[in-house]
Formats: C-alpha cells, structure tokens, sequence
C-alpha cells in the first residue's frame, strides 16, 4: 500500500536502504500493527455463533457453512474463474484458519460447482475435506468419475445421499448417522440442522445434471426465533413442482433462498417462489454469465417482496446469526 507520507530520494543507494529497513523504530511499529491485525482477526472469526458465506466466485457457486464445531461447503466452483480453487476457496479457508471440512456437498457434477473443490483434494495439503456427498445418482455416473476419483485418491469417504436415505454410504460399516443426526452448533444460544430434502430416489432422469442437484435446507433455532436456509443447486421448474407436491412443508416460508441455476429461466417458478417466500434472495454469478439472472426471474422475485442480493455486484456475502438476529455483511459497496 501507498504511504503519502514516505518522501522518495533517488540518491539513496542500496547500503542506506539496508539501514532505513534496519531502524529499530520502524521494526516495532510494524510489530505493534502486526498484533494489532492478528487481534483484530481474532475477534472477528469468534465473534459470531453461526456465518453462512456465499463466496463472489464468479459464475458458479460456492457456499460455507461455519460455526464453532464445524464447516460444511455446498459446492464451489467456477466456468468464468477456473483457478477459483487456488485463488478463491484456499484463500479463504486459510485465512479463517479453517484446515478441516466436515462434508463437502458437490449438488452435481457440474465444473461451476465442482473445479474449485477438486483444486482443493488433489493441490491443497493444508485443508482436509472428511467427507463428499454427492446426489444418490452419482455411483454409477461417469460425469461424477473425475470427482470420484479424486476423493478415493485421498481416501475421503463419499456419500450418496438423497432425501429417502441420507445415510446411504459405499462403506456400509461405516456410521453417518453421527454426520447427518448431530447438531451442527448446540450451545446456550443455538443449535442447527441441515436436512437433505432432495433428490428423491424414484424421481426424474437419472440423466440430467440439474434435475439430480441435491437440495439442502439449514434451520438454526435461536432463543426466540428460527432462521431458515434453502440451498438449491441448480435444480428445474420440474423438481420444484415435484418438491412443492412433496415437500411443501420443508420449502415454505424460508428465510434465505439460494436461488436456483444462478437465476436462470429454467428455475425459479411464480408458484415455487410464492411457496417459499424468502425474504432474501441470493444469486450467485459472474462474468460470462450465459444471460443470468432473467429478467423474468428477477420479476417473480421483487414482486414476492425479496430483497436480492447478487454476488457479482455485492461479493461475498455473509449472514451471521447470532442470538435472535441476523446480521448480513457485503464486501462490495455501492
């Protein structure tokens, strides 16, 4: 960064740089501002119960679910940023000091939802991913075999889940109840649940991407209010009216709402929308954007009296609950 205040003289030769560097009061200034910063940082990665980030990747998605216990990702990936990995994702874990993910949720197999989280099994030694969960139809998938293989290179267990049987796991001994039946925080202030609510087993073509995405919803229960969280990967008009004839129950009356296949017109439905009235909206998308959001989606949206929230024009966006309220941070101003 500039310092308006450091005047440059070109006479000074390399040696009288060494000793300006050298000054003692130079080094504890820099000391004293380096724990300052580290405090700071401290503060603000323990200051709140509960942060569900939705990362400015560009266009794709990549959402993370913190607390004091545990980190959960639903996808992370990017077509428009395709070091998203390296340059996004490694970025952001490190520098929360996040060196464990519990379970890794890829909707689909898409490169916009995936790459970054392939960066990070086979190119990142510093994070841990436990677990991958992919929709139940994946096994026998070869569009999923580039994910596969690389969990299986690093012995990271994989899950096949859908809203019939969560626990579905290719190791039968192995106990994902203790994954999907803990809470992901209990303590004095809240405690959370992440549900799988779709895909169903007996639903749709086993062939198309979109319709197999894994839909997730996340409460967390204050002491006087419940917040709601509907992630949706990039499911099809066809699997709302599916969930809206099956689920309706699970959908209705979300607080946040990960709007489906990044806005497009393929998604969002006036009846699907009307269902979960959500009282934001987030659409995650960037350069390259294949026409995303539609303005018809957008209409659906305002007239539902969301508040939309674009990564590309926000960044990062972050909703921090804690106690009885929600507080939402953006990392672009307008």
């Amino acid at each position: 960064k500039k310092n308006n205040n450091i005047k440059i003289n070109k006479n000074i030769n390399s040696n009288n740089i060494k000793k300006i560097y050298s000054n003692k009061f130079v080094k504890l200034v820099s000391s004293i501002v380096l724990v300052y910063i580290s405090i700071n940082l401290l503060f603000y990665q323990n200051k709140y119960n509960n942060t569900i980030s939705f990362l400015n990747i560009g266009q794709g998605d990549s959402i993370v679910i913190q607390n004091k216990e545990t980190t959960y990702t639903i996808d992370g990936g990017s077509s428009s940023n395709k070091q998203n990995g390296k340059y996004i994702l490694s970025p952001f874990f490190l520098s929360k000091r996040i060196n464990t993910i519990d379970i890794s949720f890829l909707t689909h197999a898409d490169s916009d939802h995936t790459n970054g989280i392939i960066y990070l099994i086979n190119e990142e030694d510093k994070i841990k991913i436990n677990n991958i969960a992919l929709p139940i139809y994946a096994k026998d998938n070869e569009k999923y075999k580039k994910i596969i293989d690389s969990a299986n290179s690093k012995n990271i267990n994989i899950l096949y889940v859908s809203s019939n049987k969560n626990n579905y796991f290719e190791n039968e001994n192995y106990d994902t109840s203790l994954i999907f039946n803990k809470n992901i925080t209990n303590d004095n202030f809240t405690k959370s649940k992440l549900n799988i609510i779709y895909p169903l087993d007996d639903d749709l073509s086993k062939k198309d991407l979109n319709y197999q995405s894994i839909v997730i919803k996340l409460n967390i229960e204050s002491i006087e209010k419940d917040f709601s969280f509907l992630f949706t990967g990039d499911i099809s008009k066809k699997v709302e009216k599916i969930l809206l004839e099956k689920k309706e129950n699970q959908i209705s009356n979300i607080n946040i709402l990960k709007v489906a296949h990044h806005g497009s017109k393929t998604s969002s439905s006036e009846e699907f929308i009307e269902k979960v009235a959500p009282l934001y909206a987030i659409i995650s998308f960037g350069n390259n954007n294949y026409g995303h959001p539609n303005e018809e989606v957008l209409k659906i949206l305002n007239e539902n009296n969301c508040e939309i929230i674009k990564t590309k024009e926000a960044g990062e966006i972050d909703f921090h609950i804690q106690n009885n309220e929600i507080i939402i941070n953006k990392f672009i101003k307008k």
